[in-house]
């Protein structure tokens, strides 16, 4: 969600994929298939903690994760 509904059309979805090149599985790809996952998971821990709402801190962890549990569910239902 954008504060201006219309900055949305300037923000950029792009995904390459050369043809023929192997996946990278270097640096941190080599531990998660998505690095940015993580960071998300701090900082919805952290940002909380500084300010010590340790039980936002938890619940917004406990609720990205049930979204990202739901999620695949919801990807493996659509595929079945």
């Amino acid at each position: 969600m954008y504060p201006d509904p219309g900055a949305a059309r300037y923000k950029i979805k792009r995904i390459v994929v050369l043809p023929g090149a192997p996946p990278v599985g270097g640096g941190p790809y080599r531990y998660l298939r998505h690095p940015n996952y993580l960071a998300v998971v701090v900082e919805l821990l952290a940002v909380p903690l500084l300010g010590g709402a340790v039980v936002t801190a938890a619940l917004a962890t406990l609720g990205n994760a049930l979204r990202a549990v739901m999620a695949m569910g919801l990807k493996a239902r659509v595929s079945a």
